[in-house]
């Protein structure tokens, strides 16, 4: 009977650790990633500002990139 029961304790004991690990790792993984969602939140909120610019000027902003563009390609 001894022996039986070390097979139950330890049947018992490996089980519990292993959800109580994976629920702790489940949860923590959640939590992270929701602190850099809020930062990719923070850079789309700026990014509506420079969206209506560009409609607004259209050529020029074109022609500043066009000209940007030469000038890395030049550059490397």
């Amino acid at each position: 009977a001894g022996g039986r029961r070390k097979h139950q304790r330890a049947a018992r004991t490996q089980p519990q650790p292993e959800p109580q690990g994976d629920s702790e790792s489940v949860a923590a993984e959640p939590v992270h990633v929701a602190e850099p969602h809020v930062d990719v939140v923070n850079v789309v909120e700026p990014h509506p500002d420079p969206a209506p610019a560009t409609v607004e000027d259209d050529g020029e902003q074109l022609c500043e990139a066009d000209f940007q563009e030469d000038d890395d390609a030049i550059q490397e």
